[in-house]
């Protein structure tokens, strides 16, 4: 399968999206995200930049409604919250997917427990 054909089956699923775990479709959606666009990114781009990883996600216990698979380097973007990467984010309805210029703009905030967006001063 070429990304392509990965990334149009990811929109596929997207249209059908629920926030159950246990959907078969949606388990299918995070092996594709986390996964097979990983490994797809990773042997693609490995000889342009060989240092870079791939990663993703589909939701951390319930289902995201918009999942994404980013390109980055580890120096500069250790997590998907720090630095700067390369992202494709798909839609809430699966009619597109965007391939982006990302940073991560909050943090954790234990006492919260709850995400915080970082200063512009944090940003720049």
């Amino acid at each position: 399968m070429s990304l392509g054909e990965t990334l149009n089956e990811v929109l596929k699923l997207q249209a059908a999206y629920t926030p159950d775990p246990k959907s078969a479709l949606m388990k299918r959606r995070k092996d594709l995200v986390e996964h097979v666009i990983r490994d797809q990114l990773g042997s693609e781009l490995a000889a342009i930049r060989p240092a870079w990883r791939a990663s993703g996600s589909g939701g951390k216990g319930a289902p995201a409604e918009v999942p994404w698979s980013r390109y980055f380097d580890p120096a500069r973007s250790p997590a998907p919250t720090d630095g700067w990467y390369a992202v494709y984010l798909f839609d809430a309805v699966g009619e597109a997917v965007y391939l982006s210029l990302n940073q991560g703009t909050t943090t954790w905030d234990v006492e919260r427990q709850d995400f915080s967006f970082r200063s512009s001063v944090q940003l720049a």
